[in-house]
């Protein structure tokens, strides 16, 4: 059977490419649910956490949520450590680095990992990615957020390390993403701060991921 889990989961000068209005604000309240996690592949991972442990097949890629009812947006799992929900469930709207909650976060990433998941998203999402493409960004923001409470067998996983060591090289001056985290009684997730349909990128120097927001579901 299947059980809905969790999506497991210093800038210099920004010159932001958008002209459009963010489309969240810090603290806002705002009904979730996920809808889908689409496209996507199973991959095995092993979580080891005082909140979790699993080890197993997952699905990773771009989580499809619905917002207030009537919106979806996209985003990644930054939470494995956590079962998502189809249900409708209250988050808030937080800085990137003050998510995920809880175990064995406390307070959050942090800005520096806050910051490679921005640039990851800016160099790699793309609303028509593929699912190997969208399967890797989220392991990849597993990878960041997890530690060494999250490891996992597939063979993506060099390709994500791969991913990070790139947007982390001290050279880098690619895309930042304009990102936002959601945090709530599921998992918690990672999501554009303007529609899919805009431009959300800024550049870094001279502007900028159960299981990111893709809905993950343990296999069972």
């Amino acid at each position: 059977m299947k059980l809905t889990s969790l999506r497991v989961l210093g800038m210099s000068l920004l010159t932001v490419v958008s002209a459009e209005a963010n489309q969240f604000n810090i603290g806002d309240t705002l009904s979730v649910a996920e809808a889908s996690i689409n496209p996507n592949l199973v991959i095995n991972v092993k979580i080891t956490s005082p909140s979790l442990n699993y080890s197993g097949g997952v699905y990773a890629g771009i989580n499809q949520l619905t917002i207030n009812g009537s919106q979806t947006v996209n985003g990644f799992c930054t939470d494995p450590f956590h079962y998502s929900s189809s249900s409708a469930l209250t988050y808030t709207v937080v800085d990137l680095a003050n998510a995920p909650k809880g175990d064995p976060f406390g307070s959050g990433m942090g800005s520096a990992d806050a910051l490679t998941i921005e640039k990851l998203w800016g160099a790699h999402y793309s609303a028509g990615m593929s699912a190997t493409d969208a399967a890797t960004l989220q392991l990849a923001i597993w990878d960041i957020v997890g530690s060494t409470d999250f490891s996992t067998t597939s063979t993506l996983n060099t390709t994500a390390n791969s991913w990070i060591s790139t947007v982390n090289a001290a050279g880098y001056n690619g895309p930042v993403a304009d990102l936002v985290g959601l945090t709530g009684p599921g998992q918690d997730y990672v999501v554009q701060n303007v529609p899919d349909g805009g431009v959300s990128v800024a550049l870094l120097g001279m502007t900028f991921l159960g299981l990111a927001a893709v809905r993950r579901k343990v296999l069972a």
